[in-house]
Formats: C-alpha cells, structure tokens, sequence
C-alpha cells in the first residue's frame, strides 16, 4: 500500500483529502533540489504524468481549478507497486532535481518560460524530465510533463539486459 491508497487519485480529491500529503510530497521534492541531492532515476510514464526517484513514484498533477488544466496544480509521492506507469526496473541515470524559472528554446527561435522542475543528470548534464506551468508565448500558461531520454545504446538498461 502507497502513501496514497488509490494512487490513480483525481485532482480535485488529492486537494480536498490530502493536503498535508500534497504539503510533504512537494517539499520533498523542493528539499532534494535544495540539498542538491543526486537520486536513482527509473524514468518517467508521461500519459500517467510519474516518475521515479530512487525508491519512490512521484505523480504530477494539473490544476483541478483550472478549467483547461493549464498549470502544475501539486506533486504526490507514492510507493512504487501503486503506480499506474512502468518504470525501469535499474535506475537508468542519476539526477538531480533542479527547482526555479528556465527558459527553454526551440530549433525555430521561440523561447518559453518553465516554472516548475527539470531532472537533470548529473553525469551529463542532460535534462531527463521537465514537468511544471509553461508560459508560451508570454501569453497562456500551459501544463508540461515531459521525458526526454538521453541519447546512447538502449542495452545496458533494458529490463533483462545484463545485469
């Protein structure tokens, strides 16, 4: 049993029955990118909107008072057994979790502001996941959640690979 008993919860019942929780699973996160602290990584389920640190399974939500779920509404954590996304079963990085305002450009020279988090490996320096309120265009807040799987052989952290 997780942190939460039905980690498939809702937006709006994660804000009314679990504020405390909402209140601990992010300033966990928010004390690992304080502390600097380098983590396991086991990747990400986007359409479930989760992660893996270590031994935990971090689950983002969108706003449930915006009626477009356009921006980062709260992060739960949970164990992994209760999450709905498949993850590596070995880490397939170490990260660190970097808290703050970037700003991201793409290949056609547009930039946007990210408020929220990136996982930043800490080999390399590549960005792993993004997840948290995008102002494009300075204009509309739009939620992201974002893997990004560094480039490099697949074999050495497949599930049944060596180990």
């Amino acid at each position: 049993m997780g942190f939460i008993e039905d980690f498939d919860v809702s937006p709006w019942r994660a804000r009314d029955e679990h504020r405390a929780l909402l209140a601990i699973s992010e300033g966990h996160l928010d004390a690992l990118a304080e502390a600097g602290t380098v983590c396991d990584y086991y990747g990400a389920a986007e359409a479930e909107h989760e992660f893996q640190l270590d031994h935990v399974v971090f689950k983002v939500l969108e706003d449930p008072e915006d009626d477009y779920r356009s921006s980062l509404g709260a992060v739960i954590y949970g164990d992994p057994n209760d999450a709905k996304g498949i993850m590596f079963r070995r880490p397939i990085a170490r990260v660190r979790v970097v808290k703050g305002e970037f700003t991201l450009e793409d290949d056609g020279g547009y930039s946007e502001e990210l408020k929220g988090y990136q996982l930043i490996d800490a080999d390399t320096g590549h960005v792993w996941l993004r997840f948290g309120t995008e102002n494009w265009n300075d204009y509309y807040p739009c939620f992201i959640f974002t893997h990004r799987p560094a480039p490099g052989p697949l074999v050495d952290i497949m599930p049944g690979g060596d180990q």
